[in-house]
């Protein structure tokens, strides 16, 4: 397969981490001037100023990542697209690992592994165990994409749903990259690790859950702990996560954060349906070219 290339980073941090992705990216020397390659950042906050040969879209007030991915593949040209968010810093090859591995006809999506950042703070590491711990290279087989670094082939992506979930693609021709790899950066607050866990886990349960016994959501919550706490215990009982395991207080409260949430979006998957985990963009970001150069596009 001879693949061009869409990059988009969906932004929810801040336009410095943004930045942060952009200069870790062009450490690699990647010029996206070359033909066949794009990158496109979509964000709910503005940006003055994108570097040169950035195409920035500015997404609906309140759109969260899932919406945001949607955004940018409709405005994306490649045959292959690589998701990213801001959260994360591309290692070294990132970028060229994932375009390799689609020169095989037999794949068809992709992810990378993840590596933790450098800070020491209990919660920032609560947060990447609980959410890309089962992405750290020798822990397990990875079978599935990770949401903060993943790709596909266009036609999988393909939907008329306006958010775009990493965990409800298809896993035909599924592929792990060992040197697709990101490293996790952001920091979190205790109030804001909690309530994005809780926000997450609704929007997972009334997605997944709709159309079921309502009722069961809320008898669902202590076996959802039950199942999310196997998995963190596994993954701090493994001697190369062993630097997490004393902030484990802080990830019991994730898990019956995420937990409590997914119940909560079970009893009320009928109001929440498919389409409602975060809001429907206007048609207006489907955006117009900006100021010649510039590679703004505005909503």
């Amino acid at each position: 397969m001879d693949a061009t290339v869409s990059l988009i980073l969906t932004a929810s941090d801040s336009p410095e981490a943004v930045e942060g992705f952009l200069k870790a990216l062009g450490g690699g020397g990647l010029s996206w001037s070359e033909e066949g390659r794009e990158i496109i950042v979509v964000s709910a906050f503005a940006m003055t100023a994108p570097p040169i040969g950035i195409t920035w879209i500015q997404a609906a007030e309140g759109s969260g990542v899932p919406r945001l991915r949607r955004v940018g593949l409709e405005a994306s040209r490649g045959s292959v697209v690589v998701f990213a968010e801001d959260s994360v810093r591309p290692c070294e090859g990132w970028l060229e690992a994932y375009r390799r591995a689609f020169l095989d006809p037999a794949v068809k999506s992709a992810t990378g592994p993840s590596v933790y950042g450098s800070s020491k703070a209990a919660w920032d590491r609560a947060v990447f165990l609980f959410e890309y711990g089962d992405f750290a290279l020798g822990i397990a087989p990875i079978v599935r994409p990770s949401g903060h670094n993943f790709a596909a082939v266009r036609e999988v992506l393909a939907s008329s749903a306006d958010e775009l979930y990493e965990h409800e693609l298809s896993l035909d021709g599924f592929r792990c990259v060992d040197k697709a790899a990101v490293t996790h950066v952001r920091s979190y607050s205790p109030g804001e690790a909690v309530r994005d866990r809780f926000r997450f886990g609704r929007n997972y349960g009334a997605r997944r859950w709709k159309g079921r016994f309502r009722p069961l959501g809320l008898v669902a919550i202590p076996g959802v702990a039950i199942v999310q706490g196997m998995r963190m215990f596994r993954l701090l009982t493994h001697r190369s996560l062993r630097e997490f395991r004393p902030s484990w207080p802080a990830l019991a409260v994730l898990v019956w954060a995420w937990s409590v949430g997914e119940g909560v979006g079970w009893l009320t998957a009928r109001a929440c349906g498919k389409r409602r985990g975060t809001p429907k963009g206007p048609a207006s970001e489907r955006p117009a070219t900006g100021p010649s150069g510039t590679g703004l596009r505005e909503a």
